[in-house]
């Protein structure tokens, strides 16, 4: 991210600047947050570290308001302060609304370098179950789990079903991070920390073994 900052002597012209390119960058991020797109860096407002910059450019804008005494700072500031609390808020719903599962598992069947899939036990020195790096199994996958309505719930009651059966999908990618997906019948866990239940499961386990050794026959490493 870029820290824009004062960067000529013409103190309104330099809040201005400032105002829009801050501006027009949050803006960017929620667009693509609303149209499901994925920043290949981790950039997002649920991304700690970019309101931590975010902060810090705010600071460095206080920093050359007290050296130019620049009155139209104060509608800069308060015009920041109430998009970051609007943006906060936003987030905040958007993280713990119902969701489509298949929205959150990060998927690009265009930029997918493999498919890995476990749910019985691994192979000796293998990493998967199975692997490929057809798109076909990912697409039927993520087609199917797309049915399925989830909602944000705490680490502390996924934590409860550690002891059901699970699945685990590991997608990797070109250009974006992979995605690494634990499921269960009615949970979920996608990294990194973001847990939630199945609420118009729970997700057919008779299926998910059906898709995994029609695979593994095939791809088992």
């Amino acid at each position: 991210m870029i820290i824009f900052r004062k960067n000529s002597d013409d103190g309104n012209m330099s809040f201005k600047y400032s105002l829009i390119l801050n501006g027009y960058f949050i803006f960017l991020i929620g667009l693509l947050t609303l149209l499901g797109g994925q920043s290949s860096t981790g950039i997002s407002f649920s991304n700690y570290e970019f309101w931590i910059i975010f902060i810090i450019a705010l600071v460095d804008i206080w920093g050359t308001y007290k050296k130019t005494k620049n009155p139209s700072f104060a509608k800069f500031i308060s015009a920041t302060l109430l998009l970051t609390i609007i943006i906060i808020s936003f987030q905040f719903w958007n993280e713990h609304r119902e969701r489509n599962l298949a929205e959150l598992i990060r998927f690009n069947p265009h930029d997918l370098v493999s498919i890995g899939f476990t749910m019985n036990k691994i192979p000796e020195n293998k990493t998967y179950e199975w692997i490929t790096e057809k798109v076909e199994p990912a697409n039927e996958l993520i087609g199917y789990l797309g049915k399925y309505r989830v909602k944000r719930i705490s680490e502390k009651e996924y934590n409860k079903t550690l002891s059901e059966e699970k699945f685990e999908i590991t997608l990797s990618h070109k250009t974006i991070p992979p995605s690494v997906v634990f499921g269960t019948k009615n949970y979920l866990h996608i990294l990194s920390g973001k847990y939630y239940k199945v609420l118009n499961g729970p997700i057919n386990m008779r299926s998910i073994r059906s898709y995994n050794e029609k695979y593994r026959k095939i791809y088992q490493e």
